[in-house]
């Protein structure tokens, strides 16, 4: 159980750290080796690259649990409580849509990249693929956690507020 907890809290977190620490390693040694043994590594910027667009959807996900993702914070201002969680509803509503549509194709694509080699590093693209698919999960999961939230906070503020607003 605190193993979940600890998922919940800082999965994506913890990804895109290690992504950024990869990053910064990768890159450093390269710079190293250019500088002080003028050679170079062939493969670190391409595996950058990958690493980057893998932090990239992951940060999706991330905005989206910390409710952070884009919203109508201007709108926002100047609604009533009940009324702005109505709208955060319906926003996460039309995401998780959004989210769902995306599935099918993503899986297509990362299943026709299975054959197309990365170029200089020994695995297929297809592995950036599947981490497209596996970030949209992510970001529906965030998006039900979310959307139950309000959904769960309206009813409070229903029940507190005798229905009237």
């Amino acid at each position: 159980m605190k193993l979940l907890l600890w998922l919940d809290k800082y999965f994506e977190i913890a990804l895109i750290s290690a992504g950024i620490a990869m990053m910064v390693i990768v890159m450093t040694a390269q710079i190293t080796m250019s500088v002080f043994f003028s050679t170079f590594l062939s493969w670190s910027e391409e595996l950058c690259r990958h690493i980057f667009v893998r932090i990239t959807f992951l940060g999706i996900s991330l905005s989206i649990k910390e409710n952070i993702a884009i919203k109508f914070d201007v709108i926002m201002e100047y609604l009533s409580e009940r009324a702005k969680l109505i709208l955060s509803i319906v926003s996460y509503a039309v995401m998780l849509v959004f989210f769902i549509i995306m599935i099918r194709p993503s899986i297509f694509l990362a299943e026709r990249m299975g054959h197309t080699a990365a170029t200089t590093l020994p695995y297929s693209l297809s592995l950036i693929y599947w981490v497209i698919v596996f970030s949209i999960i992510l970001s529906i999961i965030r998006l039900i956690q979310l959307s139950c939230a309000a959904v769960a906070s309206l009813r409070r503020f229903s029940e507190l507020s005798g229905g009237d607003e």
